[in-house]
């Protein structure tokens, strides 16, 4: 969506396509790279709603606990993609393997670059996006920002 920053459908598929890729490589069977994949969906999407909670500001110059229920939902989703990836009664019921300390590094690292990735894109071309709410949001009046 326009003014969104990584709005673009295509552009955030192609960033989860090489997250996918990248932690495939390191699974031994397909159903580990199966859980893998589904790992980095999960975890980007998660660097990513936390970027998005102003299409110009850093997620840290809003305040990491600024939303209590993103934050808390955050916690409750790592815990059950942990509990899929990880859990045997899981591993049975959605064919999910455990992955390795190295796949999960993979996969944390693919998420802190979907981070990096909208933040230079905030940069670049949110006062483009914004206008006059990019000017209000750097003299630090953001009502905007969720």
């Amino acid at each position: 969506a326009a003014g969104d920053p990584g709005g673009d459908r295509e552009g955030r598929r192609a960033h989860h396509g090489a997250g996918v890729t990248a932690a495939a490589r390191v699974a031994a069977s397909l159903e580990e790279a199966q859980t893998a994949a589904t790992t980095v969906f999960v975890i980007g999407e998660m660097f990513y709603l936390f970027n998005c909670r102003s299409l110009t500001r850093s997620m840290f110059s809003i305040g990491l606990f600024t939303n209590m229920p993103a934050l808390w939902g955050s916690v409750v989703m790592i815990a059950l993609q942990v509990a899929f990836v990880h859990l045997p009664l899981m591993n049975r019921l959605f064919h999910s393997r455990p992955l390795s300390w190295q796949a999960w590094g993979l996969i944390i690292l693919f998420g802190l670059a979907v981070y990096v990735i909208i933040e230079i894109e905030k940069r670049l071309v949110g006062h483009r996006l914004q206008g006059a709410t990019f000017r209000r949001e750097r003299t630090g009046s953001d009502l905007g920002a969720i």
